[in-house]
């Protein structure tokens, strides 16, 4: 389990914001956590991260050129959960809390019988999001190797 951690903490360094203006931040929300809600919840690890990782980059998008915080960061959702341009926004009171309500939101749907791809299409209806979503967790299984990743 250890060594799965330091992995995925590993992956989110990876692969954390891009931006010369988010890269002194901290990264918000430790491997650890991940781990514990795709164990608890049962969700596919691969899942947690990629969605993570498309909508805020782990959290680590947090600002703008100006350095106003987005609305990710402004309301500690990693997932941009709830997020969009209605101004009801979902916020969090700790960034842990908001990966916990996704593995909450991903519980919900596979156990309705929800198949993945369509779990992606109600997250985010616009593109081919499931494309990009499979993409992305076929990568962390890449990189996650022979670790055990039973959930």
């Amino acid at each position: 389990m250890i060594d799965l951690i330091a992995k995925v903490d590993e992956y989110i360094k990876l692969n954390r914001s891009l931006e010369p203006y988010d890269r002194e931040y901290e990264i918000p929300v430790s491997g650890a956590v991940y781990v514990d809600v795709a164990k608890r919840y049962d969700t596919p690890l691969k899942y947690v991260l990629a969605i993570a990782q498309r909508e805020s980059r782990f959290g680590t998008d947090r600002y703008t050129k100006n350095g106003n915080l987005t609305r990710p960061g402004q309301y500690k959702n990693i997932f941009s959960m709830g997020l969009d341009d209605s101004g009801n926004n979902i916020g969090f009171e700790t960034w842990e809390k908001g990966v916990e309500s996704f593995g909450r939101w991903y519980r919900r749907f596979d156990d309705a019988g929800v198949l993945d791809c369509n779990k992606w299409r109600i997250y985010n209806p616009n593109g081919d999001y499931c494309a990009h979503v499979e993409e992305t967790a076929n990568g962390i299984d890449y990189f996650l190797g022979s670790l055990d990743v039973n959930y």
